[in-house]
């Protein structure tokens, strides 16, 4: 089993702790900072997930959210990964949320394309409500750093599990 820590960040009001409720659905916990999820079999990969804190130690990736409905989050969201990307090695995602209320958007797809692009990172848009839109956040980012061990086998059986759950 492969144990990995997944931080979630960015500023006030994104949708952080939405987010993770998301992914968790019933086994979300409120009152615990931590949560715990097995992925799959119960030997295939067991995440643990938190709202950053400077506290966090060896964290293996990190979501990146900002609010597509807010110019201020996405500043602070650059500023956070300014100042914390580095500690995430190439195990990120940046996470534009609240699509639901695009009609109101005040950032420009194009810039949030550019930046990401400059940064080398992948870039996803969605609600914490879409339960897809978020596992498949997840789920990149886990692959990305399951890749990143070199273990072919993990790494086909999690494909496999990501394909037949998507079906």
């Amino acid at each position: 089993m492969m144990e990995l820590v997944i931080a979630v960040c960015g500023g006030d009001k994104v949708g952080k702790s939405s987010i993770i409720k998301s992914f968790f659905g019933q086994d979300y916990m409120p009152d615990h900072a931590v949560q715990y999820k097995y992925i799959g079999s119960k030997d295939l990969v067991h995440i643990y997930v938190e709202k950053f804190r400077s506290s966090l130690s060896n964290p293996d990736g990190c979501i990146f959210v900002y609010d597509i409905t807010s110019l201020d989050s996405f500043s602070t969201m650059c500023d956070k990964y300014r100042d914390v990307g580095r500690m995430f090695r190439q195990n990120k995602i940046v996470f534009g949320n609240k699509t639901d209320l695009d009609i109101t958007r005040r950032i420009s797809q194009i810039e949030v394309d550019d930046w990401t692009r400059e940064k080398g990172l992948k870039h996803l848009v969605g609600n914490s409500y879409e339960k897809s839109t978020i596992d498949e956040a997840f789920y990149r980012l886990i692959q990305d750093i399951i890749l990143g061990t070199g273990d072919q086998y993990l790494a086909d059986r999690f494909r496999n599990f990501v394909t037949r759950t998507r079906c």
